[in-house]
């Protein structure tokens, strides 16, 4: 059989590259696609391992590689106490891609390191297109004749319970996303939008004229940035902002470029406050902030229903109630399959019912990690998530966009389960992965 496969040697090289082309490019569309795009990836991985061994990096012991394994099975041991065994057995078979993605991104390193500016090339200009399909999308809604008149009107018709915030537009939040929850589309994003601030500083140019290149670049940027303002997703808003003022004071400080320095800061700054002020998606957060007193007391008093009602927050009830079902099973969690279960009994409890109704999660992976899989999961899930940030390597120019990933992925942690949906896992365990081994050796420029 390995006879037969070695004849189809000069082929199988560039047909495993195809499907990681395929993989990352697929990745903002349709999340059906994307399963089918990874088994494709990961079969003909195996298969190029087999036929073409040369292609196999060394295999020697990595913390990395370890804490991914690991941390799936921490949620497979959480699957023999949990009381739904089916909904226990469905969430590893939505985290697979934690332990099979790693190894072959380890296995393959050295081939993923030559390719590794055209696979974030792929990715970059795969959201691009999911992008400007939104927008054409959200136009072609927009347009309808009246009287025999073309007439452009961008609000959605219709009768809205929520009359504080503003009314719903066809460029806005989940109806401009067509294709993924805004939240794992924004999150796409944000990372582009890092990947092409790493092709600017490492001077990877597509044109001769540096120039022209630059000029495409922060085009690029702008329009990518336009894109994550429509989505209106309060956790891009807020990794974009702080990560670009993060990597903005490390730029300055390295660079020594201190007036451009303070004026991109200050930017950044001022940006955020109108953004806040001006965007109806924190209307609820500023009327808590108006009233902290009231806010505050009624936390203290665990008055969810006066949370839910008043302030339309229902986050903070659902993360205060979270953590007292951490509190019941602090050590061991109640199993990888009983989160929901064990938060619809407190809604009952409460008499939450538009929790209850809806079957509220966490909306926080570091809670509902906590949950499923008690303090001894959770710490594996700390490691696993920071150890990136621990290696010396990663704090350069070439190697910093597995930091920038981190931190979208760890604020990104704090509103979604992302862990739990194929949308954000393969995702996750994919880039994770490939930045984390595929970009830590001198930069291959097969750009050229």
């Amino acid at each position: 059989m390995l006879k037969a496969l070695a004849k189809i040697k000069p082929d199988i090289f560039n047909l495993h590259l195809l499907f990681t082309f395929f993989l990352v490019a697929i990745i903002p569309f349709a999340f059906s696609l994307i399963s089918y795009g990874l088994v494709l990836w990961i079969i003909s991985g195996v298969v190029l391992m087999l036929v073409k061994r040369e292609t196999v990096s060394k295999f020697n012991f990595n913390f990395g590689l370890v804490i991914n394994i690991l941390l799936y099975f921490v949620f497979v041991v959480g699957v023999f106490y949990s009381q739904n065994t089916a909904s226990a057995l469905f969430d590893i078979q939505v985290k697979i891609t934690l332990l099979i993605v790693p190894p072959l991104i380890f296995l393959l390193r050295n081939f993923y390191q030559k390719h590794f500016n055209l696979t974030m090339t792929v990715f970059v200009v795969s959201n691009i297109v999911a992008g400007i399909a939104c927008f054409l999308l959200a136009f072609y809604h927009s347009l309808h004749f009246s009287d025999g008149t073309l007439v452009f009107n961008s609000k959605v018709p219709g009768v809205f319970e929520d009359v504080n915030t503003a009314i719903p537009s066809y460029f806005s939040y989940s109806i401009f996303s067509a294709f993924k929850h805004p939240a794992y589309f924004s999150m796409y994003l944000v990372l582009c939008v890092f990947i092409m601030v790493y092709f600017y500083r490492n001077s990877l140019f597509i044109f001769k004229s540096q120039l022209k290149s630059k000029f495409l670049y922060i085009t690029i940027i702008s329009f990518l940035i336009l894109i994550i303002y429509f989505l209106e997703s309060k956790a891009a808003y807020l990794s974009l902002l702080l990560l670009f003022l993060i990597y903005s004071i490390g730029y300055v400080w390295s660079e020594k470029k201190w007036i451009l320095g303070i004026a991109i800061i200050l930017s950044i700054i001022v940006i955020g406050i109108i953004g806040f002020k001006q965007n109806s998606r924190f209307y609820y957060i500023k009327t808590a902030l108006k009233s902290k007193s009231e806010f505050v007391q009624a936390i203290q008093k665990k008055d969810y229903k006066l949370l839910i009602d008043t302030y339309g927050i229902d986050r903070i009830p659902i993360w205060m109630i979270s953590s007292e079902v951490i509190q019941e099973n602090f050590i061991i969690g109640v199993g990888s399959g009983d989160v929901s279960d064990a938060l619809l009994k407190k809604y009952k409890i409460y008499k939450l019912q538009s929790l209850e109704s809806n079957k509220y999660n966490t909306h926080n992976q570091y809670l509902e990690t906590f949950i499923a899989v008690g303090l001894i999961g959770f710490i594996i899930f700390i490691l696993w998530l920071f150890y990136p940030l621990f290696l010396k390597r990663n704090y350069t120019k070439r190697n910093f966009l597995i930091l920038i990933f981190i931190g979208i992925i760890s604020i990104n942690f704090l509103f979604e389960t992302a862990l739990n949906t194929i949308s954000g896992v393969i995702f996750i365990a994919f880039f994770y992965s490939f930045l984390l081994f595929a970009s830590n050796q001198k930069m291959a420029k097969d750009n050229s």
